[in-house]
């Protein structure tokens, strides 16, 4: 996937766009050769204040698959391991749990689920946040998918 060089460009800088509680780049976040990632932009409701506008699911050549999204980011995190909770012929839903935080408003959350499904036929997602203790949030979007090839 030749076009997937400006997605992966676009992923390696999206922390500068992504975290709705601080605008600041990752320290040493870089998306390795071989990577497939999962972009996804979502639309999120204005009633919203934790969750993501968009995120990266990435597999390494190993298997190993981690999140990195506005969260991450703002509480300067190194993308956090994820488990596959359901994979079928219709979806994947991908689960992560950022370490307990305090939020925009010095809010503090024990931990705040993350539950991402992707529909396989047309890369649709629908993403559940929960924040321990708060009220859940929800939002939904589109993925791309490729390999980091640079």
């Amino acid at each position: 996937m030749n076009y997937f060089n400006s997605l992966a460009l676009a992923a390696m800088g999206f922390s500068l766009i992504a975290a709705p509680l601080a605008a600041k780049e990752a320290k040493g976040f870089t998306i390795p050769k071989g990577t497939l990632v999962l972009l996804c932009d979502l639309a999120v409701p204005e009633a919203n204040g934790t969750t993501p506008p968009k995120l990266l699911v990435m597999t390494d050549k190993a298997g190993k698959i981690t999140a990195y999204d506005g969260l991450i980011a703002a509480h300067d995190l190194a993308p956090l391991p994820v488990t596959v909770m359901t994979d079928n012929d219709r979806r994947t839903t991908y689960g992560w749990t950022i370490p307990g935080h305090n939020d925009d408003l010095n809010q503090y959350a024990n931990a705040t689920k993350m539950r991402l499904t992707v529909q396989k036929a047309d890369l649709s997602a629908l993403l559940v946040v929960t924040p321990v203790g708060y009220r859940t949030e929800s939002a939904r979007g589109n993925c791309e998918r490729g390999v980091v090839n640079k």
